[in-house]
């Protein structure tokens, strides 16, 4: 048996190609980060300090709060990824909001290896599948390059590769009857990402065809979940972590209400696909493959076009869209759609996930020494002519319907060792796919960038508000906070006259009034600034300027902004959901006790 991850003898793309693909990876893989993958790195480390049944409780403890979303087998893989780093000495880090750019680097470098070694897999399953060698080869070059798959792995930097390797796996075994392994593979994805037990399922149910033998496999893919539910019920925090998440709602945000409740489209399209699964009995391996395929597409359109979903869960279309390409007996069409995908997804990403999913990923890349903790004043959808997000929302659900019903099997090749399409004289286009993806990202964020370092620098320890504290008259809360530059001209502090009760944000209402903001050395307690906030100038949400007076710091020291109630009339400060970073400096303290967000403070240094 050959390796599924081994060696690509025959190997069709020229080396230039392959090198400059390479080049615009790793660009893109020191440059770009996003918070979820160090939050998760760094609980792992906690694995190594817990018994595993108290796990949650033992990081949530660390935390502060409890975001631990995801079952055990994602910190198990991450948990293992650093036993080099622990058993070398190297520090655990100080909280879970630590963010050391070496440490990033190598929690990338697990998803990135898997993504790596799911190249070849994929060109191992395309020759199964009676793909030739150079065919084969360019189905998984466009996989490879895929826009989608360029952002969700090196851009957003997240792991749901850990998914879509182990599904590609289970299908390379399921393509040789080998049950247990594939069972094995299912089960494992399914603890990462819930949806990766309906791939499973509907591979199962194009084969066996006997109920009893259904359920027994089916219960050996959900068999690890079952095992985590035995281990971790009675934990209240694992609960809390782990459904808290409420993965439900995004299944159940296109529901259909009628008189008698609710219609989850989603949920029927799943049962769709698995009775068309089973009533369907392919005549060789080419059908069984073009079916798993098709379908695969189909458990895509459930999940990404009848309900929400973030940007980087769509890596799991990929590689079965990608196959589906070559398969078609129409193929070249599928790279056009693809380019006009990527399009409308950056485009989509950019507006609908403004400050969460954009350019705010070079923050945790190389770009931070240059940023030096400037906010970026300017957004890729602020600079981007086009904003009706509904209309790239549609494109995009739109294409997914077309990469459904028209891979279905009739329209694909009789023989997919037959090339219907010479790929490799139409070669440009598929390297315009690969090239253009990553334009959509690096040239409005280098824009952004530009523009920002031509500003005075603007350093925001919160933008998202998070909770209202209750500043009462002759209390105190304060923020530590490290100088980037020498001189300070100012803060934006945001206030509200009145507190909301809104579950989205988690408001806890927090009284003030007018108040009292001092800055100080916390060393000397050297008084550096100090300013009355009358009560008459909060006027309903208040982001409200004080003016510093050029004030002298030393770049690299701690300071404090402390804010004190005054009087009795009401009004409420922003705490931002931004966490501290005790090690750089930055964090709130109430009452003494160090919190893990900060406030929303804006500070505006001299250029």
């Amino acid at each position: 048996m050959k390796n599924p991850i081994a060696k690509i003898r025959t190997w069709e793309i020229p080396w230039p190609v392959v090198l400059i693909t390479g080049l615009v990876m790793l660009f893109l893989y020191i440059s770009c980060s996003s918070g979820d993958l160090w939050i998760t790195g760094n609980s792992a480390w906690k694995l190594w300090d817990s018994h595993f049944y108290d796990f949650y409780e033992t990081v949530t403890d660390w935390q502060g709060i409890a975001m631990c979303n995801y079952l055990p087998t994602t910190y198990i893989l991450f948990g293992i990824w650093i036993l080099p780093l622990k058993l070398l000495g190297f520090a655990v880090p100080e909280t879970v909001g630590t963010v050391y750019l070496g440490y990033v680097w190598w929690y990338k470098a697990l998803p990135v290896a898997l993504f790596g070694a799911s190249i070849p897999l994929v060109y191992r399953i395309c020759q199964m599948a009676g793909f030739g060698k150079t065919k084969a080869s360019w189905a998984a070059f466009a996989y490879a390059t895929a826009p989608v798959a360029i952002f969700s792995q090196f851009i957003f930097s997240q792991y749901d590769i850990f998914t879509v390797f182990l599904v590609l796996l289970a299908l390379y075994f399921w393509m040789q009857d080998k049950e247990v392994p594939f069972i094995a593979c299912i089960a494992v994805a399914t603890t990462i990402k819930y949806y990766a037990a309906i791939f499973g399922l509907v591979f199962l149910l194009l084969k066996e065809k006997r109920v009893l033998w259904v359920l027994i496999k089916a219960f050996g893919i959900i068999s690890l979940f079952a095992l985590y539910m035995l281990i971790f019920y009675r934990s209240e925090t694992f609960k809390e972590c782990v459904f808290g998440f409420f993965v439900l709602d995004y299944v159940n945000a296109g529901d259909f209400t009628t008189g008698l409740g609710s219609i989850s489209f989603t949920q029927i399209m799943v049962a769709v696909l698995a009775a068309w699964a089973y009533f369907t009995k392919p005549e060789d391996q080419q059908g069984y493959f073009k079916w798993a395929i098709y379908l695969s597409c189909g458990v895509c359109f459930a999940f990404f076009g009848l309900s929400s979903f973030h940007p980087q869960w769509l890596l799991m279309g990929v590689p079965f869209w990608t196959m589906a390409m070559f398969m078609h007996r129409q193929g070249k069409v599928f790279p056009w759609l693809d380019l006009l995908f990527a399009v409308c997804y950056y485009l989509f990403t950019f507006i609908h996930w403004r400050t969460i999913a954009d350019n705010v990923f070079i923050y945790h890349g190389i770009w931070q020494y240059v940023l030096n903790g400037r906010a970026l004043l300017i957004h890729n959808a602020d600079i981007i002519p086009f904003h009706d997000s509904n209309l790239l929302y549609t494109l995009m659900v739109a294409l997914i319907v077309i990469y459904f019903i028209f891979n279905h099997p009739k329209y694909s090749l009789n023989d997919l060792n037959v090339d219907a399409y010479d790929w490799k004289k139409q070669r440009w286009v598929l390297y315009a796919r690969g090239l253009i993806g990553p334009a959509l990202y690096v040239v409005p964020t280098a824009l952004c960038l530009i523009m920002t370092m031509m500003q005075p620098p603007l350093v925001v320890l919160s933008d998202h508000i998070e909770t209202w504290y209750e500043l009462k008259q002759g209390e105190s809360i304060e923020q530590i906070f490290t100088a980037r530059y020498d001189t300070l001209d100012g803060i934006y502090l945001t206030f509200q006259e009145e507190a909301e009760d809104d579950e989205d944000q988690k408001a806890t209402v927090i009284q003030s009034g007018g108040a009292i903001v001092r800055i100080s050395d916390p060393e000397s307690e050297e008084l550096l600034f100090e300013e009355f906030i009358k009560a008459d100038q909060i006027d309903g949400n208040t982001r409200l300027f004080l003016d510093t007076n050029d004030l002298p710091l030393i770049i690299g020291k701690n300071y404090q902004i402390a804010i004190s109630g005054k009087d009795k009339q009401p009004a409420f400060l922003a705490i931002g959901n931004i966490r501290g970073d005790m090690n750089l400096g930055n964090y709130a303290v109430i009452d003494g006790e160090p919190m893990t967000g900060n406030l929303c403070i804006d500070m505006l240094y001299d250029k």
